[in-house]
């Protein structure tokens, strides 16, 4: 074995970043951040009406990901629920990746055809879709079966821009306004910092598409409990993120500025 100072030598040759790169290119990032959720997730097949309104789970446990920020992950067996009776014309979907399941298909297009007295069912998938699973017949799924301002799920780095810009894309031509559009991104965890944060932000405002932050550990309202940035990161990325939806909302013009 190499002394210490051969090592020391040897590294200083090569240089400190590629010694670095070595160490860390081969093992997921996943596996060097041991930031996990400690919030239970709720799981299992899921009903309730309230003051109008449905939310339902219909599938959990199919999304391939497995993010270690994310409650489907905790699902050890990937399960699709029937399609409960629909009492309400406002139903919102708490599936964490409906269009990973294998009846993805089936699923949209069979609430599209449901009607509550008499008139249209309006869809909502709070956990958003997956842009790497979003296809152009989902799209069209999506649209005709009545599910309302999209959502979709860019949880990761800035160098899936190019495949949220094509999703938006997509969904924009089945006939969704941009403003209509909002995209998660994900605040808090060490996984995105704070910076890139802001810069997939201003990714979405140049396209013209509202942003929802997801703070990470279930975390929607002060006081904030920090754990992959301070509170002041996750105060100010609020004040970004509403002053773009702001501006995005009245097309262009920031009304705070008059």
């Amino acid at each position: 074995p190499k002394s210490i100072v051969e090592q020391k030598t040897e590294t200083e040759k090569r240089g400190i970043n590629q010694v670095l790169l070595k160490q860390t290119v081969l093992e997921p990032i996943e596996k060097r951040i041991d930031v996990h959720l400690k919030e239970p997730y709720s799981i299992g097949p899921y009903n309730e009406i309230r003051e109008g309104k449905q939310w339902i789970r219909l599938t959990e446990g199919y999304c391939p990901h497995k993010c270690i920020w994310c409650g489907e992950k905790t699902v050890k067996e990937p399960k699709t629920y029937p399609i409960p009776t629909i009492g309400a014309n406002d139903v919102s979907l708490l599936d964490m990746n409906l269009l990973s399941a294998p009846s993805a298909h089936d699923i949209i297009t069979s609430l599209g055809k449901i009607r509550y007295n008499g008139k249209l069912v309006y869809y909502h998938l709070l956990c958003g879709f997956d842009y790497r699973l979003l296809t152009k017949e989902f799209a069209e799924e999506i649209k005709a079966s009545h599910f309302q301002y999209p959502k979709l799920a860019w949880d990761r780095n800035i160098d899936q821009a190019p495949r949220i810009k094509k999703s938006i894309k997509l969904l924009e031509g089945v006939g969704y306004k941009r403003k209509d559009i909002l995209v998660f991104i994900l605040a808090n965890h060490p996984f995105v910092s704070y910076q890139e944060a802001v810069n997939k932000a201003f990714c979405l405002a140049v396209q013209g598409v509202q942003i929802d932050p997801c703070i990470f550990d279930k975390q929607i309202k002060r006081p904030w409990k920090p754990i992959g940035w301070t509170v002041e990161e996750i105060d100010e990325f609020q004040r970004i993120t509403r002053k773009i939806n702001m501006i995005v909302r009245f097309g262009g013009i920031d009304p705070e500025a008059f």
